[in-house]
This record gives structure tokens, sequence and C-alpha cells, in this order.
């Protein structure tokens, strides 16, 4: 229910300031199996099916290694302003990874995509006041095998696109609730 559009457009106002209130769904069934399918998805991203983009294979394993921050590519519309082609991420100035589907950009947590999340916080960055450097190339699970870095990328890619795809397939949560008669809530 809480991914439900028309819920989350309704109450949002609401929701900024206070717990959600949930509906009586008429149609409890499809949003119980829409919600075990994005548990099992969200609690298995980890070992997801990585989703299959464009990234060259080189021999060196350097070339998957962030060395600053990762970005978008910039492309010029029709009057030429520069704008992100969301299509394609630069890991850093040698790794593309191409083929991104616009679906990975509509699901957001708190404003961002799982893409701007990693964008944002997998970065080199030193602590001005300690000199700690917070270098993600020595997190564990890529340390020795930096092409996991390409791999987490590509599963948030699955994680997003499908997350859409089962929120996309929700039917309306409030009509069918209100049409029952009665308050449609539980507090």
């Amino acid at each position: 229910m809480l991914h439900a559009p028309d819920w989350r457009t309704r109450y949002a106002h609401d929701l900024r300031k206070g717990l959600p209130r949930i509906p009586f769904a008429a149609d409890f069934g499809t949003f119980r199996d829409a919600g075990q399918a994005l548990i099992d998805l969200h609690l298995g991203y980890e070992t997801c099916e990585p989703w299959p983009l464009t990234v060259t294979e080189p021999d060196d394993p350097d070339f998957y290694r962030i060395d600053g921050r990762m970005r978008w590519d910039r492309t010029r519309n029709s009057d030429r302003k520069l704008v992100d082609n969301r299509s394609v991420l630069h890991v850093n100035s040698r790794c593309r990874i191409e083929g991104i589907p616009d679906e990975a950009h509509l699901y957001n947590v708190n404003g961002k995509t799982p893409l701007e999340w990693a964008i944002d916080r997998l970065r080199m960055t030193t602590d001005k006041a300690s000199g700690i450097t917070n270098d993600p190339n020595r997190w564990h699970e890529w340390a020795n095998q930096p092409h996991n870095l390409i791999v987490h990328l590509q599963r948030l890619v699955r994680v997003s696109v499908e997350t859409q795809r089962i929120i996309s397939r929700l039917p309306a949560a409030l009509a069918e609730a209100s049409q029952r008669g009665g308050s449609p809530m539980v507090v």
C-alpha cells in the first residue's frame, strides 16, 4: 500500500509530518503479492541478477576503480544546452556504463534513485578534521575484485526497474477502499 501512487499523491503532505494511515484494500491479494515481491527483491539485491548493461571489459583491473566522483554523460539538447544523459554513467575517466533504461530513474528513495545514492556515496572523500580518507576501492567487496563495483551498479538498476514495474501494476488503492463506505483508513 505504501507504494500505491494514488495513495502517495493524496497523502503526500500528511506523510511528511506523521505516520502513514493505511487504507483497507479491496484487492488485498494484489497488494500482498506485490509487497512480497518487493521484500524479496530489496532484501536480495546483493544477489539478484545484474541488469545487462554495456561495459568495456579491459585487462586492467584498475579500469573499474573509482578515482573521483561518478557522473552522468552530458549531451546537447535541441536548444544546444548541456543536459544529463542518464543512460550513460561515467564510473571514472576510463570506464563508462551504457544502456541504463529510463525506468531505472523512476523509482526513488527520499528523493534519489538508487543509482543517484550510489553516485553520491561511492566516491573518495577525506575528512578535513581527521584526514581519514574513505576509499570505496578498498572496501572488502571491491578491493580484490574491482569488477564487483560494476555488478553492484547493475544490480541497483535491476532493483530500480523491477520495483517500478511492480509498483506500476498496482491497482488504485483509494477508489476501491472509499466505495465500501466508512473510514477507509487504519490508524
